[in-house]
């Protein structure tokens, strides 16, 4: 083997392994955002459920506003929010407001 074939030899290993590190790591970004998609979709039915089950079905308006929320923080503050307010108005009032 002359110094070129040893050459071509370690880049080709390089690029295989280049590529099957690439495929792990997305495999393992895939999962970690099926993962938070997960999360967040669990998050926002315990909310809707919760709503529900104190005020009676929500208005379109809110359940709009829920599945566009993006952060389990805001969801977990607004089921607080809704497990502790006194009515579907004080609820709808405070998550308007950014409490």
């Amino acid at each position: 083997m002359n110094v070129d074939q040893i050459v071509q030899k370690w880049h080709d290993d390089a690029l295989r392994e280049g590529l099957v590190r690439g495929r792990q790591e997305g495999r393992q970004e895939g999962r970690q955002e099926g993962r938070q998609a997960g999360r967040l979709e669990a998050a926002r039915e315990v909310l809707l459920n919760l709503v529900e089950r104190r005020f009676g079905p929500p208005p379109p308006s809110l359940s709009d506003r829920i599945a566009g929320v993006n952060d389990d923080a805001v969801l977990q503050a607004w089921a607080l929010q809704a497990a502790e307010a006194d009515d579907l108005a004080s609820l709808l009032a405070s998550i308007a407001n950014g409490h």
